[in-house]
Order: structure tokens, then sequence, then C-alpha cells
């Protein structure tokens, strides 16, 4: 579980967390919600939980809490829950590209499902088709599932993107080897 912890880190840190990204969030000036977020970092996700549950009393349109709620969730190892919370989050904003791609996550790495996975990080492709992770998250998702053309074309949009993109420099590199292309 902690290799997929960090692997989710990582996924979601290339997108770049919109903490409240709405700079009209009433958030921003709440210290609880950066108070929230430190114990999160800090590892101490029961704390973290009680206080974003604490703060989503004050807040429950605000998709973003809902979103670090789910990643509480996880690491406190109840993905129902988080699953859960992500879906409100994206039920406040479709457009939560944070959010999409961690739902994306959680349908790969947690259940198995990797047609819903790919369904989520194309949605996210076409919410941010100027970031490399998006390309990345699916291909990704279509090299687990065997789509390998599919997956080696979403590596080099990522390329194209960010040339120096190492893990799409990488996961290429195994569909070629994956497809003997020395």
């Amino acid at each position: 579980m902690l290799r997929g912890w960090l692997a989710l880190l990582a996924v979601l840190a290339g997108i770049g967390f919109s903490f409240a990204a709405d700079s009209k969030s009433p958030l921003l000036s709440d210290q609880r919600w950066d108070e929230a977020r430190k114990y999160l970092a800090e590892g101490k996700a029961g704390e973290a939980k009680a206080a974003f549950e604490e703060l989503l009393n004050n807040y429950p349109q605000e998709a973003d809490l809902h979103l670090f709620l789910g990643i509480t969730l996880l690491r406190l190892r109840e993905p129902r829950g988080a699953e859960a919370a992500v879906k409100r989050a994206l039920t406040l904003n479709p457009d939560h590209v944070e959010a999409r791609t961690l739902l994306a996550w959680i349908d790969s790495e947690i259940h198995g499902d990797f047609d819903a996975a790919i369904e989520e990080y194309s949605k996210a492709v076409k919410l941010r088709p100027d970031l490399a992770e998006t390309y990345n998250n699916l291909g990704v998702a279509q090299k687990r599932k065997g789509q390998l053309e599919n997956a080696a074309g979403n590596f080099n949009r990522a390329l194209e993107r960010r040339p120096d993109y190492s893990p799409a420099l990488s996961n290429r590199g195994w569909v070629f080897v994956e497809q003997q292309k020395w």
C-alpha cells in the first residue's frame, strides 16, 4: 500500500493540486485549512481527517475539501469512503482535474478496472490537454489494459509537451520492450 500511496502522490503532484484554486474560496482565509493539510503532509491522517470533516461542516460546497478528505481516507486505508468523498468533489465540480485523477487511480489500483480508469484519465486530458502528466497517466492505464499502441501514443503526447519528462520516457520504453521494438 505504501508504494501505491507514493505513486498516487506522484500522480497528483504532477497534476498540481488546486488547494482551493478558486481565489474567492473562503478556505483561503481559514487557518484550519492550512492546518489540516499540514497534518496530512506530516502523516497525521487521523488528525487530518478530523480537521477536514470539521471544515466540511462549515464549507460543504468546497470540492477541494472532499478531495483532501478522500486522500486522507486512502491514507487511513478506507478506500470506499475515499471513493465516495472524491465522487462528492466531482459532483460539486465536474471539471476538478485532481479529483478525476484520484478517481481514476482508485479505479485502476484498488478496483483493477482499467476501462473506468481510462475513461476518467481521458476526461482529465480533455480538461488539461496542456499537461504532460495527464497523457502519461492515461498511457499507464492503457498499457496496463494491454492497449500498447494507444499507450505509446499518449506517452509521445506527454513528451511533446515536456521532452524531458522522465516518467513518460520510461513508460514509453517499457511499451517498446513489451512490443519487442529494440
